[in-house]
């Protein structure tokens, strides 16, 4: 039996906000899409709520324990996607060799595979031109809200990394972290929330 007291602190704030950040990491994983990110919190709160017999106040703290398990959780759901998608049950068909009759004519069956088919098969969600020309104005927006020096800087840094960029412009790694988190910002505000990797 699970106290009370405990399920009301799987349910506070601290942990929805804990499982809802895991739930976003997992969406940017082949096979989900953001629209899962729902389902996926929900998933990883009921995996919490099934383990919560198991929690012992003697070997640790309740946070650590959750913590624990939404990071489990969201690892068996990760793997379990992974599998689905090697999709081991299914027989494997070469498709070097193997010919198609279609209409009378007989070709490689390598010719009927689709760009879409490889993004199914390595679970990419494809993006459509709208949402790639938004992208780019989003984009763009962002660069044209920076000044000068930040544009520079967001210049080199397609090439660099953060340390060679200081040292190319002979400042230290510090200024250029400040500047990267002012990019951060720009790109954020105009809706690119994980477009910029550190």
């Amino acid at each position: 039996m699970i106290a009370t007291h405990v399920r009301d602190f799987v349910l506070s704030d601290c942990v929805t906000t804990l499982v809802r950040v895991r739930a976003r990491r997992l969406c940017h994983c082949p096979g989900f899409c953001p629209t899962d990110c729902d389902d996926l919190q929900q998933e990883l709160l009921l995996r919490v709520l099934r383990r919560l017999d198991r929690f012992d106040p003697r070997r640790g703290a309740l946070l650590t324990f959750i913590r624990h398990l939404v990071k489990r959780s969201a690892s068996h759901i990760l793997r379990g996607q992974r599998s689905l998608k090697r999709a081991g049950t299914l027989g494997a068909l070469l498709i070097d060799g193997t010919v198609l009759n279609v209409h009378g004519k007989s070709i490689p069956i390598g010719e009927t595979v689709s760009e879409e088919d490889g993004r199914r098969r390595t679970g990419a969600r494809p993006t459509s031109g709208i949402e790639q020309l938004e992208r780019s104005e989003a984009i763009a927006h962002a660069y044209c809200a920076l000044s000068l020096s930040e544009r520079d800087v967001w210049s080199l840094l397609t090439r660099r990394t953060p340390t060679a960029a200081a040292r190319e412009m002979a400042t230290s790694r510090r200024q250029v972290r400040n500047i990267m988190a002012v990019i951060r910002c720009q790109l954020e505000s105009a809706g690119l929330r994980n477009s910029w990797k550190n």
